[in-house]
């Protein structure tokens, strides 16, 4: 399972990876590309085309090189913290930087300023805050523009003058000149040399100097222009009048005066510089004419840009991807598998993301779209209520008249508030609101007018408004209904209804337009957008925390269950599934509570036949062998390991007679087994295994490479048998090397057994313990083991035996730790005796040792292992021996 499930994480890896690549490269495909929908304020310079394309949500800031045609964009909200941004009046220098003013609109105040759009960072940068500067001056602001000097220059005026001023970098400003201004009538014309160039309604234009003098540039008489049948534009220091009925252009310099005015000699049309071109589909796209006419419809962002965009999207993706796929793995690895409630999320996880994207692209479709409609039920109302409001007798009696004049336009206007107000139910209050404005116009002879608006009223609107908006009043008075429509005019975007004006015979002699920015239905748009976004977020990740925690309420009788499972699969017999009710699961709790008494049960029952037996073979053999219980020992199980041998005897014990009967057999058993019971707790306390018990003593094993534990087993167990049971003495025997371990006999009848020389030599070494009255002798080889053997413990070399079988001789110590405290002290007295004398010996300066040991028997008369010498030294002096058994003892 482990392989499959490592095989499917590869492939969930590689998928991961690719779908993370192919979602990034479609997302800097898509995000790199933006198709350009509604452009307003472009202009150009000598190296770039610029302007601002608006989106429902949000401003395109672009600028194109006219060389290479390669383009730089960014992008700046139309909604922030609830206000609305307006960006206008676009302005570059020759270098290629690009200012526009900021208008933030907020329900209490309105903050103007002058922005620099920093392509490099993608973002606005503010430079000059206009309401101060009008504060301070206290005047109020006009335009900005970007003169010859290639400084940015500030308008403010008053009710006589009009100032300029230039902003520097600092975000100051410099006084430039005043310009007084000739009348209400005239508006002043911006251009680029900052001449107080002005026209009035009837297309007089005139010139103002320093002195505050008055030229006449152009006194119009009807001759070339009237004013109902031009259009202008201003390019430089050239206005460019343009004739639509005779099809003719006309540029007037501000250096000329009214008697030189000449015909332009090439066919000049507006198209000539950097304008909004309307496609088919609806959209305002740039369109500029250079070597061939050429419409940019869609802005390209850098590869650069493109690159990182895409490394930062599939960074998150697999990021994401691979962080879902490391809770998957995590929830595997719990205990008793992954939970059902945790398993739900982990798949609701991808479905909710998914969810809430399509959620919010139906929402932003729906709320324009309901937007839309209300914008077009209440402008139609306005529509129908103005209609009330206005005299259509007099309507229809200017409309049969060929010529319409102020008078008759004023006589037509219905004066209404700009704002309207509403009262807010919660604290009494009145908020405002934009009033829709409605414009009249006459329809006559295929042809649309304006009645009362600020077009010019004798030309005809299609050289004066943008072309869908012609088209939409046409439909309207072709249909004869009302047509709603949002459109762009280059500066600004609107929401409009045309209604039809129907006359008393029944035929459509007008329109009304209710219109109004549509920034601020976009602005509610996108506040709404968020707050029901915002909503739906909440009551779904409530909804969701709600089903989860019913869902674990529900789950948690199971993962009891599934708890109590786990721990009897442990080894807790005693676990239990504390679930109550009459529920399903209750009803798999209680038939598993059963099984588990039943288990504990036979467990139970196992255990104590198993420990009885382990009476006769020990429990601590089973792990030698790497078994967990006897019953899977086997006979014919063995098992080879380095380890140390303990043969431990009794003298009072071997003197006795089972079969005598002044004791009884029942008594010397009875002795034996208090004798064991001194013994056996701090052999196992030290790592023992008692493998053989006999007459006299008993047979241990210690498995561990530390010999250490078996001398302490050792002094421990003599000190306890002398201390615990009076008259008795145990003697010890300590061997240390390899061995094998074994188990001897058949199914029914089966016995531990060690096959080792070291056995036999434990118990030699014992009996020879008895014999020279030593508790504990330990060869040189085990001693040698024990690290602190030699600075930890009191001891003696005994001497040397020889082992025939290997045909060399072994040192054997006396360990002295065993001994009463008495016997301990005289042979440590005479330890430098005893040890020169077995040096003699070995030697074979007989008569030397054979003086050593007497002294040492001068001293302490009950040292047997002194005696034996001094009757070897006699023995070697009466007869003689061979050199290779000059030793204690031979084994």
């Amino acid at each position: 399972m482990d392989i499959y499930w490592r095989k499917i994480k590869y492939i969930c890896a590689a998928c991961i990876i690719i779908c993370s690549l192919a979602a990034a490269g479609w997302y800097a495909k898509t995000q790199g590309t933006h198709l350009l929908q509604s452009v307003r304020q472009v202009g150009e310079t000598e190296k770039y085309w610029y302007g601002i394309d608006v989106t429902r949500d949000k401003y395109y800031l672009f600028r194109i090189s006219k060389e290479d045609r390669s383009q730089e964009v960014f992008t700046y909200p139309l909604e922030k913290e609830g206000s609305l941004i307006r960006l206008s009046d676009c302005q570059m220098d020759d270098k290629g930087n690009m200012y526009v003013s900021c208008t933030v609109s907020r329900e209490s105040a309105t903050e103007q300023s002058i922005d620099y759009c920093n392509f490099q960072t993608g973002k606005l940068e503010k430079r000059w805050d206009i309401d101060q500067i009008c504060q301070e001056e206290n005047k109020r602001y006009f335009t900005n523009t970007m003169a010859d000097d290639q400084e940015i220059y500030l308008c403010l005026v008053n009710e006589e003058n009009i100032f300029w001023y230039r902003l520097t970098e600092d975000g100051g400003r410099e006084f430039y000149r005043k310009d007084i201004r000739p009348g209400a009538d005239y508006g002043l014309i911006v251009n680029g040399s900052l001449d107080a160039v002005f026209m009035d309604r009837e297309v007089n234009i005139c010139k103002i100097d320093k002195n505050g003098k008055k030229y006449m540039i152009f006194t119009n008489d009807g001759r070339q222009i009237t004013r109902d049948n031009f259009v202008y534009s201003f390019d430089d220091q050239k206005l460019h009048l343009w004739n639509v009925t005779a099809q003719q252009a006309y540029e007037i310099r501000t250096d000329m005066t009214e008697e030189n005015i000449q015909v332009c000699r090439e066919n000049l049309t507006l198209e000539d510089k950097a304008h909004i071109e309307n496609l088919e589909d609806g959209r305002q796209v740039l369109a500029v004419k250079g070597d061939n006419y050429e419409v940019i419809d869609r802005l390209e962002r850098s590869s650069y840009w493109k690159l990182i965009t895409f490394l930062k999207a599939a960074i998150l993706l697999m990021a994401a991807g691979f962080f879902y796929l490391f809770l998957i793995a995590m929830a595997r690895r719990i205990k008793g598998g992954m939970p059902v409630w945790a398993s739900m999320v982990l798949v609701m996880i991808p479905f909710i993301g998914a969810g809430y994207t399509v959620m919010f692209k139906m929402v932003d479709k729906r709320l324009e779209t309901y937007y839309e409609n209300v914008s077009a039920i209440q402008l139609s109302r306005v529509n129908r209520d103005f209609m009330f409001q206005m005299d259509q007798k007099k309507f229809e009696e200017y409309w049969s008249q060929p010529v319409h004049t102020d008078e008759k336009r004023k006589d037509l206007e219905i004066n209404h508030s700009q704002y309207e107000y509403f009262l807010n139910e919660t604290d009494g209050s009145y908020t405002s609101r934009q009033r829709a404005k409605v414009n009249q116009y006459f329809y006559r002879d295929g042809q649309l007018y304006s009645a009362e608006s600020g077009y010019f009223m004798n030309l005809p609107l299609v050289y004066q408004m943008p072309y869908e908006v012609i088209v939409a009043m046409e439909k309207a008075v072709r249909e004869n209904k009302d047509i709603y429509l949002s459109y762009n005019d280059g500066l600004e975007g609107w929401n409009s209804v045309f209604t039809p004006i129907v006359s008393e015979r029944g035929t459509v002699i007008g329109v009304l337009e209710a219109t109004i920015e549509n920034q601020w239905t976009v602005l509610e748009e996108i506040i709404s957008g968020k707050r029901l976004k915002r909503q739906i977020t909440l009551a779904s990740l409530g909804l969701l925390a709600v089903v989860l925690a019913v869902m674990w309420l529900n789950m948690r009788p199971l993962s009891r269950l599934k708890t109590a499972v786990l721990d009897l699969t442990d080894g807790q017999l005693d676990a239990r599934a504390n679930v109550k009710g009459s529920s399903e699961v209750a009803g798999i709790a209680a038939m598993f509570n059963r099984i588990a008494e039943n288990a504990e049960k036979q467990v139970q029952h196992i255990e104590s036949f198993q420990k009885k037996y382990e009476a006769f073979l020990p429990g601590e053999i089973f792990g030698l062998f790497g078994k967990n219980g006897i019953q899977n020992i086997q006979p014919g199980d063995e098992k080879e390991i380095q380890g140390t041998v303990m043969a431990l005897g009794n003298v009072e014990d071997r003197k006795q007679n089972p079969g005598d009967t002044e004791y009884g057999s029942g008594y010397v058993f009875a002795k034996i087994n208090k004798r064991l019971e001194c013994q056996i707790p701090v052999i196992k306390a030290c790592g023992g295994i008692v493998c053989r018990f006999t007459k006299s003593g008993l047979e241990t094993i210690f498995p561990q490479g530390d010999r250490r534990q078996a001398l302490l087993a050792a002094v421990s167990a003599v000190q306890n048998t002398r201390k615990f049971q009076t008259g008795a003495k145990s003697y010890a025997g300590i061997t240390a090397g390899q061995m094998k371990l074994g188990i001897m006999g058949s199914e029914k009848r089966c016995i531990v057994s060690v096959m080792a020389s070291q056995k036999n030599l434990a118990w030699f070494l014992q009996q020879l313990a008895e014999e020279c009255n030593c508790t504990i002798l330990i060869t040189s080889q085990a001693a040698r083991e024990i690290s602190d053997f030699y600075t930890g413990y009191h001891f003696r070399i005994l001497g040397y035996i020889y082992i025939k079988s290997l045909k060399r001789t072994e040192l054997i110590y006396e360990v002295l730790d065993g001994e009463e405290e008495e016997c301990r002290r005289r042979k440590t007295s005479t330890k430098e005796y005893f040890e020169a004398g077995v040096k003699a010996f070995m030697a074979q300066d007989i008569a030397m040792a054979r003086r050593y040991f007497i002294k040492v028997i001068e001293y302490h008369k009950e040292d047997k292992a002194a005696r034996k010498y001094i009757r070897l030294c006699e023995e070697y002096l009466e007869k003689g021996q061979a050199q290779e058994e000059l030793c204690l003892k031979a084994y």
